[in-house]
C-alpha cells in the first residue's frame, strides 16, 4: 500500500469501515511509515478539537416516529385479503416498505435507508438560527483573540488613544469607555468582522479575566440575553443605535455588572 492510499483510508480506518484484508495491509503500512503516522495523529487532533468545540444537536425521538409515520402514509395502500390474519402496526409498516420501488432490496437495507433519511431530515431541521450562528462566530472570534499577539491592534489604557484609532477604519464611531475605576480596565482595541459586518472590539481586564466587547451598528433595540457557550459567558444587547456583545470566562453576574456600568456610562455620554 502506498502512502497516498494509506492516507486516503485513514478516515475509514478510524471509523472501522475497512474490510479485513484492506485493514491488515493498511495497519502494516502505518506501522512502518512515520509520514502516515503523523497524518493519522493530525486527523485525530482535528477530531478532538471538533468534539471539544463544535456544536452538537441531538434529534428528538419524536422526529423518527414522525418520519416513519409519514413513510407509512405515503406508501401504496395494501390490497385487502379477506382471510388474512390481523397484523401489528409494525408488520404493516414493513409490508409497506417491501412494496416500495426498492422491492428488490432486502428489508434491512430499506430500513437503513429510512433511518438515514430521518437523520438527514433531523440535521436539516436543526440548522442553527441566524442569532445562534452569530453567537458561534463571536465565541470563535473571542477564542482566536486569546491566541498570541491577536488580542489588540492598538494597546492602550487611554480611551483618548483607542477611540481615535478606530477613526477612518469603521463607518461608525464606537463608544470607548474607561471603567478602570470600577475594576474593569481598558487595555486596547482592534477591528473584527463577523456576521457579514465589521465590528469594533474593545478589550478589558477584570482581575485575571479578559473581556472582549464587540460593538456594531444596530437600529433595533433588544433586551439583554446571557448565554453560556463552550465555557464562556456571552451577553448580548442593543440600544437602538449600537449592538453590543460582551464575552469572557467571568461568571454571569460579573459580566452583567460590566454591562450595567457600560450602559450607565453610555447613557451619560461619557
Amino acid at each position: 500500500m502506498s502512502c497516498e492510499e494509506c492516507q486516503q483510508n485513514l478516515q475509514a480506518a478510524l471509523d472501522g469501515e475497512l474490510d479485513a484484508a484492506t485493514r491488515s495491509i493498511h495497519e502494516q503500512h502505518l506501522a512502518s511509515c512515520p509520514a502516515c503516522q503523523q497524518a493519522q495523529a493530525e486527523l485525530l487532533g482535528v477530531r478532538r478539537l471538533v468534539r471539544a468545540h463544535a456544536s452538537r444537536h441531538t434529534a428528538p425521538a419524536t422526529l423518527r416516529l414522525r418520519v416513519v409515520s409519514d413513510i407509512a402514509r405515503a406508501a401504496p395502500a395494501a390490497p385487502v385479503a379477506p382471510a388474512a390474519a390481523p397484523r401489528s402496526s409494525l408488520e404493516r409498516l414493513f409490508g409497506h416498505l417491501q412494496r416500495w420501488p426498492w422491492a428488490g432490496i432486502n428489508l434491512g437495507v430499506a430500513t437503513t435507508a429510512s433511518v438515514a433519511f430521518a437523520v438527514v431530515l433531523s440535521l436539516y431541521m436543526q440548522i442553527p438560527s441566524e442569532q445562534e450562528r452569530t453567537d458561534q462566530e463571536i465565541v470563535a472570534t473571542h477564542f482566536r483573540s486569546l491566541q498570541v499577539d491577536h488580542l489588540a491592534d492598538v494597546v492602550s489604557t487611554d480611551k483618548h488613544t483607542v477611540k481615535p484609532w478606530f477613526s477612518g477604519k469603521l463607518d461608525f464611531s464606537p463608544p470607548v469607555l474607561d471603567l478602570s475605576d470600577q475594576g474593569f480596565a481598558l487595555i486596547g482595541g482592534r477591528l473584527d468582522y463577523f456576521d457579514q459586518h465589521a465590528a469594533a472590539a474593545m478589550v478589558y481586564r477584570h482581575d485575571k479575566h479578559l473581556i472582549n466587547l464587540f460593538v456594531w451598528p444596530d437600529q433595533v433595540a433588544r433586551s439583554s440575553k446571557l448565554r453560556s457557550i463552550h465555557g464562556f459567558q456571552l451577553l448580548r444587547w442593543s440600544d437602538g443605535e449600537m449592538a453590543y456583545a460582551a464575552i469572557s470566562d467571568l461568571n454571569g453576574s460579573e459580566l452583567r455588572q460590566f454591562q450595567q456600568l457600560l450602559v450607565g456610562r453610555v447613557s451619560r455620554g461619557n
